[in-house]
């Protein structure tokens, strides 16, 4: 199928799939690591040959950096497409469908967003706005 436009879909609680803005990502920060193995109980053999096993569930991670100077409310509403179709609040995991570049085409999966760490580059208190850095994003599946 290859690339259709866009790295990134959200899918709702719905099953609706909810375009990241991708005008919002850096391009050159945006990291895909698709289907990485997993080892289990993997070790040297007595004559130091490794004997691997690995897990048959293979786990993508995604990561990128929004493009600087960013205010307030763009942030918030970035941040919110993740929380608003969280899966589990507690966790706050969502289902993306995620290009894999692996494949040239698209897979799915369940991704937990771990915390952003919002950098702030400048506010401006006349227009009450906060201006941010570029702020770091990633996705690991589970």
């Amino acid at each position: 199928m290859g690339y259709d436009g866009n790295l990134l879909y959200i899918i709702s609680r719905e099953g609706k799939q909810i375009p990241f803005p991708e005008d919002y990502i850096y391009k050159e920060s945006y990291h895909a690591t698709p289907n990485q193995k997993q080892d289990i109980n993997s070790k040297l053999a007595a004559n130091y040959v490794l004997k691997r096993r690995v897990a048959a569930h293979r786990r993508s991670k995604i990561e990128f950096n929004t493009i600087p100077e960013i205010d307030n409310e763009e942030m918030y509403a970035l941040s919110k497409l993740f929380l608003d179709n969280a899966l589990n609040a507690d966790e706050e995991n969502v289902r993306i469908r995620y290009f894999n570049d692996r494949k040239n085409d698209y897979d799915e999966g369940v991704f937990y967003l771990p915390d952003i760490t919002y950098v702030i580059k400048q506010t401006n208190r006349a227009k009450r706005k906060v201006i941010y850095a570029s702020c770091r994003f990633a996705l690991i599946e589970y």
